[in-house]
C-alpha cells in the first residue's frame, strides 16, 4: 500500500497541534528528509507524508505504529538515537519532552542527527499558562497532568517541562527558537485574562533582575518576550520552531 492511499491513524494528540506542526515546516522544500520521533499511531507522520516530505517515524512502542508504510525504526529518546550524523533536514519532536525520563538526552540526540541549519520542532503541554498555573495553586497538579500519576503500571506525562527550561536546553545544545506558537485557545484557558498584565510586570522584573550580570542583558528582552506571549500565557499546547545553528554561530 502507498503511503498517501493509507487512511490517517487515529491521532494521539488534539489534530489542530499537528496542523501547528505542519505549517511551522513550511520553510522546507519538497522532499526533505524528517525524523518523526516519538510517532505514536503515525497520524503526524502520515500528515507530513501528505506535505510532500520524506518522513522516518521512530518511537519506542513499535506496536502502536498504525502505518504500513514508511516503516517504523525501534527509537528510545532516552539513549543514542540510531542514525547517522547530520541526516536529517528536520526534526518533530512531538508530545515527547512530558513522556521522557531525559528530555535532555533527546534533544543532544536530536541536535547530532539534524543538520546544520535544520529545524526542530517540539510541542508539549503548556504549563505555563495561566489557567494551568491556577490549577497548581489549587490541586499542585498542572493541566495535562491532573492526578496523582499510577506509581504502578507507570504514566504517560508524568514529566512537566516549562518553556524556560525547554529553551535552557534548546540553547545549551545548539539551537535558537524561532517561533513560539499553540494549537489552539480555549475559553477556559482565557478567563484569567485580567490577571495577565500583573503576570507581565512579575516575569519581566524577575528576568531583568535574574539578567543583571555581565553577558546576561543580551537575553533578558527575549526571554520575557517568550515566557509572556499570548501563546504561552493562555494557548494549551506550546509548539515552537527552533533552528540547529551553524557551529560558527553558536554562542557559548
Amino acid at each position: 500500500m502507498k503511503p498517501l492511499s493509507q487512511p490517517p491513524p487515529p491521532p494521539d494528540s488534539n489534530p489542530k497541534t499537528y496542523e501547528t506542526v505542519h505549517k511551522l515546516l513550511g520553510l522546507l522544500k519538497a522532499g526533505a528528509r524528517i525524523l518523526d520521533a516519538p510517532c505514536g499511531s503515525g497520524r503526524l507522520t502520515w500528515v507530513l507524508l501528505r506535505g510532500g516530505y520524506q518522513v522516518v517515524p521512530g518511537d519506542i512502542n513499535v506496536a502502536k505504529y498504525k502505518l504500513a508504510e514508511p516503516p517504523i525504526t525501534f527509537v528510545d529518546l532516552n539513549g543514542p538515537i540510531p542514525f547517522p550524523d547530520q541526516h536529517f533536514d528536520a526534526a518533530v519532536f512531538c508530545e515527547g519532552p512530558q513522556v521522557l525520563e531525559n528530555p535532555a538526552q533527546a534533544l543532544r540526540e536530536l541536535a547530532r542527527v539534524l543538520k546544520p541549519g535544520s529545524i526542530l520542532i517540539v510541542a508539549m503541554p503548556n504549563v505555563a499558562n495561566l489557567f494551568s498555573r491556577f490549577r497548581f495553586l489549587l490541586t499542585s497538579f498542572f493541566n495535562k497532568f491532573p492526578r496523582p500519576f499510577d506509581e504502578r503500571l507507570g504514566e504517560g506525562n508524568f514529566n512537566p517541562v516549562t518553556l524556560y527550561e525547554l529553551r535552557y536546553l534548546l540553547h545549551h545544545h545548539g539551537f535558537t527558537i524561532d517561533r513560539i506558537c499553540t494549537n489552539r485557545y480555549k475559553i477556559s484557558h482565557l478567563l484569567p485574562l485580567p490577571l495577565a498584565p500583573l503576570v507581565w510586570a512579575a516575569t519581566g522584573l524577575t528576568v531583568f533582575l535574574k539578567c543583571r550580570k555581565t553577558g546576561l542583558q543580551h537575553m533578558r528582552y527575549e526571554i520575557w518576550r517568550q515566557m509572556t506571549s499570548f501563546p504561552m500565557l493562555f494557548g494549551e499546547t506550546v509548539v515552537l520552531r527552533a533552528f540547529k545553528e551553524k557551529p560558527s554561530s553558536i554562542r557559548i
